[in-house]
């Protein structure tokens, strides 16, 4: 499938689904937290004036303060961005109830451990439905591919084609629908049309083949198969696009189930981190606050996230074969970036953008062998 020119596609499933939002199960673990005191851009040099150092003022040494006051400056407005509004917070957690319960060492650390592992517990369970919710809905889009039978046998108002279509499935002479298949059928104009013509073209091969090998003018498909050619029998476009709110939906299932795998890893380090808290010595308690707290915040911001390519119940299918191939959940950063590549092309503009360590090079890249992320490529 060369055609990837697909661009916002209708989704007729789950909204909530698609958004990624949490079930109600999740989502009352966490609040929004108050609005939070913000660094100036300057801040860093205020604590760590090496604006003054002699080396500060050689030619080197000006260009890395340029670039850390630029990186201050966009490291600033990403925190305002967060900010400007409160950010996600775990219930219970916030930095006053944690340093007051490492302080006093003992029913507030327990209550809080107590509290995360129900969360644990909450996004395990989520994790295995999604997991197991992903494999029906996408067996069921390849079984209705498939299909060329109506309540368990073939329809034969049309014809023999379907009948001896399906004998030849289960003789194994005719080609299924597999996932790959399907997955790369998303990124096309149109689902069913191409679908249709996916099986057309196996009817063409599969009666060249039989014929050639049976030297007869009489092939499997018999003297009807010039009046189906070109579709799938059976399947609909209502089915068809049945087939694929069922794909997409297993899509969308599976790589929720792998964002909450990721977020289960953080609320056990949490449970970790506060399970330790409980032996800290008074000259560790602020880096013990800090680490609780941070970690706390990664889960909440974990519980929170939203897919970036959806807008108004409409997605960027290219996009969610890319999360469902690499088992991530693109930012909107990343999202961004891509469309800013995308304007330039179409523009006949070149562009250039500087990689940020830590900003998902590696992450991103489906291949893993490289540190360069083929998003934009």
């Amino acid at each position: 499938m060369s055609d990837a020119t697909c661009s916002q596609r209708v989704f007729a499933g789950d909204a909530a689904l698609l958004d990624l939002v949490l079930p109600h199960s999740l989502a009352v673990f966490v609040e929004m937290s108050d609005k939070e005191g913000i660094e100036s851009e300057g801040a860093w040099n205020d604590r760590f004036p090496v604006s003054k150092h002699p080396a500060a003022r050689s030619a080197n040494g000006s260009s890395v303060l340029k670039r850390l006051q630029a990186d201050s400056a966009l490291y600033t407005q990403g925190i305002r961005e967060r900010k400007a509004s409160g950010g996600p917070a775990i219930k219970g957690l916030s930095v006053p109830h944690i340093r007051s319960a490492m302080q006093e060492k003992g029913a507030g650390l327990d209550i809080m451990v107590a509290h995360i592992k129900e969360l644990h517990a909450c996004v395990l369970h989520l994790q295995d439905t999604d997991m197991a919710a992903a494999a029906r809905f996408i067996d069921s889009a390849l079984e209705q591919a498939d299909n060329t039978m109506q309540g368990g046998v073939p329809d034969l108002s049309v014809g023999l084609f379907p009948l001896k279509h399906a004998l030849a499935q289960a003789g194994g002479q005719s080609l299924s629908a597999r996932l790959e298949s399907l997955v790369c059928l998303l990124m096309t104009q149109d689902f069913v049309e191409v679908l249709q013509r996916m099986f057309s073209a196996q009817f063409r091969i599969m009666r060249t083949r039989v014929e050639h090998d049976m030297a007869a003018h009489v092939s499997l498909w018999g003297t009807d198969c010039h009046v189906h050619i070109g579709m799938n029998p059976l399947l609909s476009s209502d089915e068809g696009n049945d087939v694929e709110t069922k794909l997409v939906t297993g899509l969308l299932t599976f790589c929720r189930a792998g964002h909450l795998a990721r977020t289960r890893g953080l609320v056990t380090s949490l449970i970790q981190l506060l399970q330790a808290a409980g032996s800290t010595t008074a000259s560790d308690m602020e880096a013990s606050v800090t680490a609780v707290t941070l970690k706390a915040q990664a889960v909440a911001v974990s519980l929170s996230t939203r897919r970036a390519y959806v807008s108004g119940g409409t997605y960027d299918p290219r996009l969610l074969v890319f999360e469902f191939n690499c088992n991530m959940i693109l930012r909107l950063s990343q999202v961004r970036l891509v469309d800013k590549f995308v304007r330039a092309y179409k523009e006949g503009k070149s562009l250039c953008h500087q990689l940020i360590m830590g900003a998902g090079k590696t992450t991103g890249n489906p291949t893993r062998h490289s540190n360069v992320s083929p998003l934009c490529g």
